[in-house]
C-alpha cells in the first residue's frame, strides 16, 4: 500500500461518460492531517444551480507494462500522418 493519494477531479464528456484527471497529490502529515500539493487546480462546476469546486482522494493504482486501449475521438479519421 502506497503512504500517499492521488488528488483527482472529474469532469463529464460529451459521451455523457465522467473523466477524472489527477490534479494533486495527498501525503499524511503530523497530527493526524494531510499535506495536499497541487499542480492543476480544480474547474468549478454548476450543480443543482450552486458553483461547487470538487476533488477526491484515491489510492494510486498499479502500474503495469501493458499497454493502455487506445481510445477513438470523434476526430479521427482515418488520415494516415
Amino acid at each position: 500500500m502506497a503512504n500517499y493519494h492521488e488528488i483527482k477531479t472529474s469532469r463529464y464528456g460529451n459521451d455523457g461518460k465522467v473523466y477524472w484527471t489527477r490534479i494533486g497529490t495527498m501525503w499524511p502529515a503530523k497530527n493526524n492531517s494531510y499535506r495536499i500539493t497541487f499542480d492543476a487546480l480544480p474547474i468549478p462546476t454548476i450543480y443543482e444551480s450552486k458553483i461547487r469546486v470538487e476533488a477526491m482522494a484515491f489510492e494510486p493504482l498499479e502500474k503495469t507494462d501493458a499497454p493502455r486501449a487506445k481510445i477513438a475521438h470523434a476526430t479521427d479519421d482515418e488520415i494516415p500522418f
